[in-house]
């Protein structure tokens, strides 16, 4: 199939009366040609829809949190002792966690309640660990900052979601016994992912393949 040529297009709309000077042909034709080559890029801001009226701009989360905004949050929570689980009243995902939004803004519900309770940001990087091991919990004595293996790492002892990762995660030996820590715990990169290996079987490995080698040329 040939493709349309912008500036048959842009004449034909001269012709019908829907382009009526020289720039405005000119403008379309460039920005067609532009978009077929891949060389322009639309960036649309976020939008919010009103009910009454078009899509507008989402506003951006205030800094601080108004107290009415806390009073609304607070309101969606099942308080109750101090070591109880506080469980989220309001919309859950799948998976049971809470959810908050503020300005059109979707936020977790139990890192909110940390932040609220703690009077600061979320700290950038680290994953949301619960003691409780209940995900609609929002209580802040049961939510603490930790990084993704730590919050892997507690799944698996608790016997909740132990795939691949996270048996692999929780492993404090080789398959030999040899400990992945200290000095003989080696950490190779693969674009995201994070492997850990063991510096005596990694060296043992070479010592067999450059004896196989040597065999190999004699």
């Amino acid at each position: 199939m040939t493709a349309p040529n912008p500036a048959a297009i842009a004449a034909s709309l001269v012709e019908f009366g829907a382009v009526s000077t020289t720039e405005k042909l000119a403008k379309m034709a460039d920005f067609c040609q532009k978009r077929r080559a891949g060389t322009v890029r639309q960036h649309r801001p976020a939008l919010t829809t009103n009910r009454e009226g078009p899509a507008t701009m989402a506003k951006p989360i205030p800094t601080p949190i108004p107290e009415d905004v806390k009073a609304r949050f607070w309101a969606k929570v099942d308080v109750r002792g101090p070591d109880d689980c506080w469980e989220w009243q309001g919309s859950r995902t799948n998976k049971g966690y809470g959810g908050f939004s503020i300005n059109s803004h979707p936020l977790k519900a139990h890192r909110l309640a940390w932040q609220f309770a703690n009077n600061r940001d979320w700290p950038a990087g680290l994953e949301a660990c619960h003691s409780c091991d209940n995900p609609p919990c929002v209580n802040p004595n049961h939510i603490r900052p930790g990084t993704r293996r730590e919050n892997i790492r507690d799944r698996v002892e608790r016997g909740r979601n132990a795939g691949t990762a996270a048996v692999n995660a929780a492993k404090t030996h080789c398959l030999r016994g040899h400990p992945l820590s200290g000095d003989n715990l080696s950490i190779r990169t693969r674009g995201e992912t994070r492997m850990r290996h063991c510096r005596i079987c990694a060296a043992l490995h070479t010592r067999r393949w450059r004896a196989r080698k040597k065999g190999a040329a004699q």
